[in-house]
């Protein structure tokens, strides 16, 4: 049978997606481990997350710079010892850097684990916190950060979370060379031992999960932090919202960047599942309104899309583009047009329904396999959504209605409470 190219496959309704089944254990210090068994791999991963972040420093860049410093040595191990340990191993250590919570990642094969676990341990409950290292890793940052203030796309969006959120809300300050330099050795001490502790930990163990790891991960993990206590978090300062438009110039750059965006709610929102979807449709992947209208039809940008971000006390939905300084104004029309379209128009039903499949179809790919799903469950369960159903949640994205895309456009897309940032050389 032959393939008839100009007709695209049928879209189907996706249903009865669900999280695969975990388990959960507790430490002899109180610790939770959630573990996914994958008995399809001989990997195993283990990833340790304090529900730390920015929100709970006591100084700029603390728990990012802590995160980032455990690893360079420990009462019992260097920072040479603890990376030729994990090579030894053939294994990998990693600390993502978050803004709401510290994570940390090793990955290897499930017959090397236990020797893994000890030093594991030890730097987490023991780390040293060299100040040559601590300085090498200001000079390393501050170099990056003079490359990446050169580019139109990252002052942008740095202004406009300054602007958007306020400069003194935990997720709204942007770092600077100050802020790096004025760190220092007891900063990140009393971050540690202010906040790292079994309180405010959560264990997340996937792939080929043998016994006896289990029963060492108990012995050295489980014994970390015994009858410390962390103090109350701190309270969120309120967002600071300045609405309106602000343009920056940045001599000598070829590029002109423009951010708009808009204030919504936090994760678990009841909006969020239609939000998504809507975000989806203005700019959230290759067949959306602004990128095929913008890029793909009027070629004014090869780069733009549309973000849905959340965090601890709210969201926000924000569109960024890149183009030459000439097409800015054109953009900018073509943005708020596709963003009226949306405000008076309901979308069609085919093309929402397709728009659902491709959002669930992304789900369904992100749980293909043991260590992918536990990503989910792992972010699910740092964000808060342990007690909200994923199953329920994806039933509310297939049945968004026209409607509903419709009544959300016109209740977050305000014509006088967004924010736009415009940088220009």
């Amino acid at each position: 049978m032959s393939l008839n190219r100009r007709r695209s496959p049928r879209v189907s309704t996706i249903s009865g997606v669900k999280l695969p089944d975990s388990e959960k254990i507790f430490l002899d210090n109180g610790l939770p481990v959630t573990i996914l068994h994958g008995s399809e791999t001989e990997a195993l991963r283990l990833d340790i997350c304090f529900n730390v972040g920015r929100q709970h420093e006591h100084k700029r860049m603390a728990a990012r710079a802590t995160a980032s410093m455990l690893k360079e040595g420990s009462s019992q191990y260097s920072g040479k010892a603890f990376a030729e340990k994990m090579d030894t191993l053939g294994s990998s250590w990693e600390s993502p850097v978050q803004l709401d919570y510290s994570h940390f990642s090793w990955l290897g094969l499930s017959r090397f684990g236990m020797e893994a676990l000890p030093v594991i341990a030890d730097i987490l409950e023991n780390p040293t916190f060299p100040t040559s290292e601590i300085h090498a890793f200001v000079q390393r940052n501050v170099a990056r950060l003079k490359v990446e203030l050169t580019k139109p796309d990252v002052v942008g969006y740095r202004t406009f979370t300054a602007i958007l959120l306020g400069e003194n809300h935990p997720f709204g300050w942007n770092s600077n060379q100050e802020i790096f330099e004025d760190l220092t050795k007891e900063d990140l001490q009393k971050h540690h031992s202010d906040w790292y502790s079994t309180e405010t930990c959560q264990c997340f163990l996937s792939g080929n999960v043998p016994l006896p790891f289990l029963e060492m991960l108990n012995k050295t993990v489980g014994q970390l932090f015994l009858g410390k206590k962390s103090p109350p978090s701190p309270v969120i300062p309120k967002v600071n919202p300045t609405f309106g438009t602000t343009e920056i110039k940045l001599p000598g750059t070829l590029q002109s960047s423009l951010h708009i965006g808009y204030l919504t709610g936090v994760r678990q929102h009841d909006d969020y599942p239609t939000l998504l979807v809507l975000n989806t449709i203005l700019g959230g992947f290759f067949g959306s309104r602004l990128m095929t209208n913008i890029r793909e039809k009027l070629g004014y940008t090869y780069h733009i899309q549309s973000n849905l971000d959340t965090y601890p006390d709210m969201g926000s939905l924000w569109i960024n583009a890149e183009f030459s300084p000439d097409y800015l104004n054109p953009t900018r029309k073509e943005i708020f047009k596709e963003i009226n379209l949306l405000k008076n128009k309901p979308v069609s039903t085919s093309f929402l329904k397709m728009v659902k499949s491709y959002l669930i179809g992304s789900e369904l790919n992100a749980l293909d396999g043991t260590l992918q799903a536990m990503e989910v469950i792992r972010e699910r369960a740092m964000e808060g959504l342990e007690k909200i159903d994923y199953a329920t949640e994806i039933e509310k994205i297939n049945s968004v209605s026209p409607f509903q895309i419709q009544e959300m456009a016109n209740k977050y897309f305000s014509q006088d409470n967004f924010t736009e940032v415009r940088v220009t050389p």
